[in-house]
């Protein structure tokens, strides 16, 4: 006597709900990002200069604010993804590397900023863009 099997399949559109969310996650944190940006720079008067090495000042203009948070969050995402693919415990791994990962973004700031008033913008920024993915990620 043969017993047939099926695996449950989720309910249509039940994958899309994730991925609507997540990428809600990630447009609140580019709007963190830019919110803070929109305040330091143009209404506190902040210049966001920033210097590598021995290189030239550069201005950190809102572009680049919404493309790196941008970019940094959806890495995440994809690690995420491909945690869960592969790990039970995809989102504890994840959540200890998504912080580990923040803490390490300090770094550039604390190095790059030519002001202290642009140092600790930066710093505001990357912690408001963290907090805001990795929360928001965590809960998908």
């Amino acid at each position: 006597m043969a017993v047939a099997t099926t695996a449950a399949r989720p309910p249509l559109g039940a994958t899309a709900r994730p991925v609507r969310r997540r990428a809600l996650v990630i447009a609140a944190g580019v709007a963190a990002g830019a919110l803070i940006w929109a305040l330091a720079v143009p209404v506190f008067g902040v210049q966001l200069l920033v210097r590598f090495g021995a290189g030239t000042q550069q201005t950190v203009s809102v572009a680049f604010v919404l493309a790196g948070s941008l970019i940094a969050p959806l890495l995440g995402w994809a690690l995420l993804s491909f945690l869960e693919r592969r790990t039970n415990r995809a989102r504890a791994l994840w959540t200890r590397v998504a912080v580990v990962s923040l803490l390490m973004t300090f770094a550039l700031p604390l190095a790059a900023g030519v002001t202290t008033s642009a140092r600790v913008t930066l710093l505001l920024m990357h912690v408001a863009v963290g907090t805001v993915v990795i929360v928001g990620l965590r809960r998908t």
